[in-house]
């Protein structure tokens, strides 16, 4: 039996909501393990409250750049007596659900989840995108 090595991957990423306040846009910032990516959406940690339904772009930079459409599928309140990875103060849990303004960022979304994919398990065998 082959052994696949696994790797947990995080990056800090920033959540900017498509909607404009008086003090201009708050872009909040979230921690996502890499390894939670999926074609359909993400959760991730956040120091601010999202409202449910919130419009948003996900900006992510690294290990590899990509900016997603996508709206607030849940936001909660994180006890504080839990654990969570993360290098800054963490307030609460964030669902993002994407919402692919495009079919080209269909197909961007999915590339990267095969490449994200790669770089968690670098020796097991992934699909081609189509």
């Amino acid at each position: 039996m082959r052994r696949i090595q696994f790797h947990i991957r995080k990056t800090r990423v920033e959540i900017v909501p498509l909607v404009s306040s008086p003090v201009g846009i708050p872009i909040v910032q979230a921690s996502l393990v890499l390894n939670d990516f999926a074609p359909y959406g993400v959760e991730l940690v956040s120091n601010g409250r999202l409202d449910e339904g919130t419009a948003v772009r996900l900006r992510i930079r690294s290990p590899i750049p990509i900016e997603i459409s996508g709206r607030i599928a849940f936001c909660r309140a994180q006890p504080s007596g839990q654990w969570v990875i993360s290098d800054f103060p963490v307030t609460h849990r964030v669902g993002i659900q994407f919402q692919p303004s495009s079919e080209e960022e269909k197909q961007a979304i999915a590339q990267y989840c095969q490449e994200v994919a790669h770089l968690i398990m670098p020796g097991a065998p992934h699909s081609q995108a189509a």
